[in-house]
């Protein structure tokens, strides 16, 4: 059985770091865009 292995991205922003699956994000009007809540991104504040 073939798996498939999901492709992720790091985000780097006021000195934190998160790593994303490619599959949540998108551009629009060459912004980065993302499925994800902040909250669920960087953790609440």
């Amino acid at each position: 059985m073939k798996t498939s292995a999901e492709t992720s991205e790091t985000l780097s922003a006021g000195g934190k770091s998160a790593k994303l699956p490619a599959s949540s994000l998108s551009l629009s009007g060459g912004n980065l865009i993302s499925t994800q809540t902040k909250a669920s991104i960087w953790g609440q504040k």
